[in-house]
């Protein structure tokens, strides 16, 4: 599709584009809420980091003017998403300018069976990240496309520092709620309960000495890596758009019953006295992806470790409402397995079971959240996420965002029942009948494999599984 600017700075529309501009009833423009730093963070990183991220969804059938005016309806209830940043990023005026709604008539038969990853350049709007930040081009963004026997695909992208995954998901349930004319609840857009729970700088620092052991350093890092970012968001963007960098993760899927098969030989039949013998789908998929990998990129005499990122959501942990919208609700739990090579694959599941669940977990889950948001507030995170992130010793590596158990949404015209993001790093879609896994570069690219080992790897994903 031929690419041309639309109706705001920054805004890539098609050019047999009808653009809309979704505006809520009023809209104050003298009403401004704060940008955390946590979300401010995520406005100033290239397209291909899922700075404003995109969620596309195939529907049975649509009805256009039925969703241009639930959408209105949504921007009432939540103003931030018609809202333009202000202040450099650290502020979001509450001030009605609106979402863009373009809708393009396509020549095609039919919506695609299956979106791929690439697709996303033609079915969704990436603005340019630089003209969010400074309040030139919206915080949202939405493409209808509408084939000839009235499927579609409808994509809303965003900026990150609007709403992280989770956020994005609950409004488009809430949106979808509206389009079939049931009362929905309202999602809860104000953050002055989160703003209670980011720790001042003598808290933040005590939190980071105990958790890295030492003191988070005040050095330039953090101002240099934002200029590094800025500097080259430019061309990234561009290679972003015309190639589709980081649009080729490896796609894979499996069945609601293969995943079951797997929990049942990950689950451990005899565990110590007062351990637990059961495991999550997550934690049996995880376990059964480090141990297929591991078998088929390393050698069987690696004793090296594989570090594991889960990226999850902390507001139950927090005592936040499930319905919170944020940039940055979220906090990434890092795992070491350590000689996972010589480890069962019931092992690596009770493993990581140990690590995610029960009480303790939890409270690691809401100290880890307030000690990464407050070190955001005082510009002393570059020691914290050297540590976090950190792969030393680590020959296979696995960042994981599960969101297999999104609930796809109906618009009124039928469930959606195919969906892709470009959210990552690892990501679980919900599918018809089982799910999606898209697998990040960075799983294969530490093993030093080559692309023949990859490939193999990938095919046992597959033929490995457990027979139903």
């Amino acid at each position: 599709m031929a690419r041309s600017t639309s109706c705001c700075e920054g805004v890539w529309g098609s050019a047999d584009a009808a653009v809309e501009i979704i505006r809520p009833t009023g809209g104050d423009p003298s009403r401004v809420i704060p940008v955390l730093e946590s979300e401010n963070t995520f406005g100033w990183g290239p397209l291909a980091m899922a700075c404003y991220p995109a969620i596309a969804l195939i529907l049975p059938t649509v009805d256009e003017p039925r969703l241009k005016s639930s959408l209105a309806r949504a921007l009432e209830a939540v103003p931030t998403a018609a809202g333009r940043f202000c202040n450099n990023g650290r502020s979001l005026a509450l001030n009605g300018a609106g979402v863009p709604f373009q809708v393009v008539q396509s020549g095609e038969a039919q919506a695609p069976e299956v979106l791929e990853e690439r697709q996303l350049l033609d079915f969704a709007e990436f603005p340019n990240p630089g003209a969010v930040y400074r309040g030139k081009a919206p915080v949202m963004a939405v493409k209808l496309t509408i084939f000839k026997d009235n499927s579609a695909v409808l994509c809303m992208s965003r900026s990150h520092m609007l709403f992280d995954g989770t956020s994005a998901w609950t409004f488009l349930a809430f949106w979808s709620a509206l389009a079939r004319g049931e009362d929905a609840k309202v999602p809860v857009w104000d953050k002055e309960q989160v703003i209670q729970l980011i720790p001042d700088e003598e808290e933040t620092l005590q939190l980071g000495e105990k958790e890295i052991g030492k003191k988070m350093s005040a050095g330039p890092h953090n101002q240099a890596i934002k200029a590094i970012f800025t500097l080259l968001s430019k061309p990234y963007d561009m290679a972003f758009r015309q190639f589709g960098v980081s649009l080729h993760r490896d796609r894979l899927y499996f069945s609601d019953g293969e995943l079951a098969a797997l929990k049942s030989l990950a689950t451990p039949k005899i565990v110590e006295p007062g351990k637990d013998n059961w495991v999550s789908t997550q934690e049996a998929f995880c376990a059964y992806l480090i141990h297929t990998l591991g078998h088929h990129l390393l050698p069987a005499n690696c004793q090296d470790a594989c570090k594991l990122l889960f990226f999850l959501d902390p507001r139950k942990s927090l005592g936040l409402p499930a319905n919170l919208l944020l940039g940055s609700g979220m906090v990434v739990m890092t795992f070491k397995l350590e000689k996972f090579m010589s480890l069962t694959l019931t092992e690596i599941a009770f493993s990581l079971h140990e690590a995610l669940s029960g009480k303790e977990s939890s409270n690691n889950m809401k100290a880890r959240w307030r000690l990464a948001s407050g070190a955001q507030e005082i510009g002393r995170v570059f020691d914290l996420y050297s540590e976090f992130m950190s792969t030393k010793g680590c020959k296979l590596v696995l960042g994981v965002n599960n969101s297999s158990k999104r609930q796809l949404p109906d618009f009124g015209g039928g469930r959606c029942e195919k969906t892709v993001t470009n959210a990552g790093p690892s990501i679980f879609l919900p599918a018809k009948g089982g799910m999606e896994v898209f697998l990040d570069s960075q799983v294969f690219s530490k093993t030093g494999c080559s692309k023949a080992q990859k490939q193999k790897a990938l095919e046992a994903l597959r033929s490995e599984l457990p027979r139903l």
